[in-house]
């Protein structure tokens, strides 16, 4: 008797449980196709993005949306898509994807945390003609060729490079046409890193014409660029580039040409 007795006692009591998860599944499954069906422009309107980022032309949903402009600071950044899983919304984690009409397109992995953006997995592409139309050089060159930027993990703010964990940027088919000559410079790949704050592109490369060593640091705060390195002549086709050089530098007392060039990206 006393069996039974406690038999229908933990019966109800296992109905209760059964119902109070029922409905906890319920409530839960509510909640994620309301944020998964929510207007991207009403979540983002609730979300503290950090300061100087904000989005405009904002359409779709929260995981899977658009925008026709990306502010970060100074930066424009259009034709944004991004997605993510319902994971990604409590995580802060989504993929962007963009394909700006000056040229730059691509894809990243990004989150922000403290005001900062982190970036995992970037892969972006551009041609140099491209790149060099958000720069204030003044030589009198052409150049063709492509850029790829390949990122693993980065950590910035809107001023600061805080950490590069295995980035490089891969030129292929670099031309360089002057009023001298053209001349086929072929592929490269530079590393990324960070450091004070700048972001450093190491350069170091050789070449039928010349080999190159030396770094590149941009300043994104102030968005400016200075190119310090040395390139020494070929024995074989030196002389055939050395109108080029001129024009970057100065040749010491080995015939190695100092370079100390600046200027500003004007994205």
């Amino acid at each position: 008797m006393k069996v039974a007795s406690q038999f229908k006692q933990i019966k109800p009591l296992k109905l209760k449980y059964q119902l109070l998860i029922m409905a906890v599944v319920f409530i839960l499954a509510f909640f994620v196709f309301v944020v998964y069906q929510a207007p991207a422009s009403k979540i983002l309107a609730k979300i503290d993005l950090p300061k100087g980022v904000y989005l405009e032309g904002v359409s779709g949903r929260a995981v899977d949306g658009s925008a026709k402009v990306l502010h970060v600071d100074k930066y424009e950044y259009k034709n944004i898509h991004w997605s993510a899983s319902i994971l990604g919304l409590f995580t802060g984690t989504y993929t962007l994807m963009m394909s700006d009409p000056k040229g730059l397109t691509g894809k990243t992995d990004i989150s922000y945390k403290d005001g900062d953006v982190e970036v995992s997995n970037m892969h972006l592409t551009i041609s140099f003609g491209n790149m060099l139309k958000y720069t204030s050089y003044s030589l009198p060159v052409d150049v063709t060729g492509n850029i790829a930027v390949s990122v693993g993990n980065a950590v910035f703010n809107a001023n600061r490079c805080k950490k590069m964990v295995s980035g490089n940027i891969d030129i292929t088919g670099l031309d360089v046409g002057t009023p001298l000559g053209n001349y086929s410079i072929g592929d490269g790949v530079m590393g990324l890193s960070c450091r004070n704050g700048l972001l450093i592109v190491k350069l170091k490369q050789e070449n039928p014409y010349f080999s190159i060593d030396g770094n590149m640091e941009y300043d994104m705060k102030e968005q400016l660029y200075r190119v310090k390195a040395f390139a020494k002549p070929s024995q074989e086709r030196g002389a055939e580039v050395r109108p080029l050089l001129q024009m970057l530098g100065h040749p010491n007392s080995t015939g190695t040409y100092e370079i100390n060039y600046q200027g500003k990206f004007t994205y």
